[in-house]
């Protein structure tokens, strides 16, 4: 009886550690790209977003370095589709970053540049 309810404890720690819970505190979720990274004067294309200059006006800065005592570093949210994206960074006529990722619904991917 003993190792039964072993196994059945083993069991239940190894489903409930592969579950995964996702929370949303909104009504709409929001699908989006966090780009970190010296993103000034670079031209973005990610879906049907599309952005000829990165200007400062663009950056926000990053609330998850609120409580710390680094200077706050700027990041570019593009709200996305889910599904594939692919994320084009170039300067002058020159690709500096590309790639493709699969974006779920709800889902903020943070990427470093």
């Amino acid at each position: 009886m003993k190792k039964i309810i072993q196994i059945l404890f083993v069991l239940f720690l190894t489903v409930s550690c592969a579950t995964q819970s996702i929370v949303s505190n909104s009504v709409e979720e929001t699908t989006a790209i966090v780009l970190v990274g010296d993103l000034l004067g670079l031209k973005l294309q990610v879906g049907n977003a599309f952005i000829k200059e990165i200007k400062t006006s663009d950056l926000e800065k990053d609330k998850s370095q609120m409580r710390t005592k680094t200077i706050y570093k700027r990041i570019l949210t593009v709200p996305v589709n889910p599904g594939n994206n692919t994320i084009t960074l170039s300067k002058e006529g020159v690709v500096v970053y590309q790639k493709q990722i699969y974006i779920l619904k709800g889902q903020v991917r943070r990427i470093s540049i």
